[in-house]
């Protein structure tokens, strides 16, 4: 009644919305360097396409995703695993009319050229094959726990009505939705084709001062060879491991958070109805602690190597696992505790504790997949110290707690972990596997059907 009172008579006057300036049509092939006082240069390759509205704008959202989006895709398998760049990531760009599909890779010097020319390569593969139907169920898994985020909150929600709303009208919200889960592989081939040619490609390197890169004018448009073509993982059953006979002690916590005691872990549980998602949180504190300045890193170099394979499966067949049951493992460490956690729909939940169960105590922990990894946390370690905001903030904590862990950088120094053996790697492993554990849940089932999905973590 106040807002009726306050509002009713206000005449909005109506004005026509500016459009964005015409863009040029003309597309041409440039590559530009940009130089600074960095230790780990970036590279972004970009294609100008349509934008929010257009026909293709969905199938182009689809093809971000089957290059770049989460662990399994193919531009994580084919740059990130074999080690050619720390970070890979693909995304269709749409603020108005115009529209951007670009892959921004972070490696070191000696490596950035070869991804870039393999993030080509990989481009030109899915314009020539299409995504395979395992990579269309992952994508569309992610992309309706993406929804499920969105709409979770109240912050969320209106933002994304208010977008749609801006772009022509909120039902957008749910028009753009169907249409994403319409694109089919035909669909992501077709613009593929059309647009990530390597022809319309413009390219961006930020490099350290004094370095040099070979795609200057004379060497761009960029000539991709696909005679390496990424290796399609496969989808794996996951059979939850029978636990049924654990003994455990419920102690109810104001009504609202239940601590479950098994033997080797606590397990906290809360119910949330109608958030439509389970989040599963798998932590093992105190190990981080015991680190040095000798071994400073090894927590986070320990619980990445975990994800590269686990339980007999690899690496890529446990990130697309994940991924299509809509979620993606997340490993963490921190000075408290490292760990791995996951979020899924309600009946994903059994599957995703038992691919946290797999890789908490059946990690493989190859010794060529700790060498990728460590050299991976090598450049993640000197991306850190360009930080202008995390670097200092660090230097300040190592003076703070001169002698403690919480003075050390968490993902290490370069040196120090550049001296991180698998033997030692494996070491600690075994330190973690010997302390118990924590594990959260909290999602959208009750308490006894959360007791019975996270069984094999018992």
């Amino acid at each position: 009644e106040l807002g009726r009172r306050a509002y009713d008579d206000w005449d909005r006057p109506t004005v026509a919305i500016e459009s964005s300036p015409a863009e040029p049509n003309e597309v041409v092939p440039k590559t530009r360097s940009r130089f600074g006082d960095v230790l780990r240069p970036m590279a972004v390759v970009g294609w100008r396409t349509v934008g929010a509205l257009h026909e293709d704008a969905a199938a182009l959202d689809m093809a971000a995703s089957v290059l770049g989006s989460g662990r399994g895709p193919r531009l994580y398998r084919a740059v990130r695993t074999p080690g050619l760049a720390s970070s890979s990531q693909a995304r269709h760009f749409t603020p108005g009319e115009v529209g951007v599909f670009d892959i921004t890779l972070a490696a070191d010097i000696n490596r950035l050229e070869d991804a870039v020319t393999r993030s080509a390569e990989v481009a030109v593969e899915l314009a020539q094959t299409g995504p395979t139907e395992d990579e269309l169920e992952r994508v569309r898994a992610m992309m309706l726990m993406r929804r499920a985020r969105v709409f979770e909150s109240m912050d969320s929600r209106a933002t994304a009505l208010c977008e749609a709303e801006a772009l022509g009208g909120y039902r957008l919200v749910d028009e753009e939705y169907d249409m994403l889960m319409d694109v089919t592989a035909d669909d992501v081939k077709d613009v593929t084709t059309r647009y990530l040619t390597p022809d319309r490609a413009a390219g961006v390197f930020y490099l350290p001062n004094g370095e040099s890169s070979r795609f200057g004018s004379n060497a761009w448009p960029l000539k991709p060879n696909i005679s390496a073509p990424v290796q399609h993982a496969s989808l794996v059953a996951v059979s939850a491991t029978d636990a049924a006979d654990v003994p455990f002690e419920t102690t109810q916590h104001d009504g609202a958070v239940t601590l479950c005691s098994y033997p080797g872990v606590d397990v906290l549980v809360k119910s949330k109805p109608g958030c439509g998602l389970v989040s599963l949180g798998l932590d093992v504190a105190d190990v981080p602690s015991m680190e040095t300045p000798s071994n400073a890193g090894i927590s986070r170099l320990f619980v990445r190597s975990t994800v590269r394979g686990a339980g007999g499966k690899t690496g890529e067949e446990l990130a697309l696992t994940a991924e299509s049951l809509g979620g993606g493992i997340v490993a963490s460490s921190s000075a408290d505790g490292l760990g791995w956690g996951i979020t899924v729909p309600p009946d994903s939940l059994s599957s995703a504790a038992e691919l946290l169960r797999m890789v908490a105590l059946e990690p493989t922990l190859g010794p060529d997949d700790i060498a990728k990894e460590r050299a991976l946390q090598v450049s993640d370690a000197r991306r850190a110290q360009d930080d202008m905001l995390r670097h200092p903030i660090q230097r300040v904590l190592g003076r703070a707690f001169e002698g403690d862990v919480y003075g050390l950088a968490q993902i290490g120094e370069p040196d120090t972990i550049e001296t991180l053996t698998p033997h030692d790697v494996r070491d600690w492993g075994a330190k973690v596997g010997a302390h118990r554990a924590t594990v959260v849940v909290v999602g959208d089932l009750d308490l006894e059907e959360m007791l019975e999905a996270i069984a094999p973590l018992a």
